[in-house]
């Protein structure tokens, strides 16, 4: 039986760009203190890649989504 590889993440943090300075400046100084490895898109996405594709990556390469359900993220 094959062991699950180690993620590259704790978490992956899903955000509208309207609320990148709140992800930013509340929610990872929060999760960073905790000593989790979190991934957001403007510093842990492949430049050039999708971002569908990206997405999916860090989802997968993470133990959780948290997801930051605004009305913009909505739109």
């Amino acid at each position: 039986m094959s062991q699950q590889p180690v993620p590259l993440y704790d978490v992956f943090v899903s955000h509208s760009p309207a609320d990148r300075e709140w992800v930013n400046d509340v929610l990872l100084p929060h999760l960073e203190k905790a000593r989790l490895r979190v991934a957001v898109d403007y510093r842990d996405f492949i430049v050039g890649m999708p971002r569908l594709e990206n997405v999916e990556r860090a989802v997968r390469h993470s133990r959780r989504t948290i997801v930051v359900i605004t009305p913009e993220w909505l739109g």
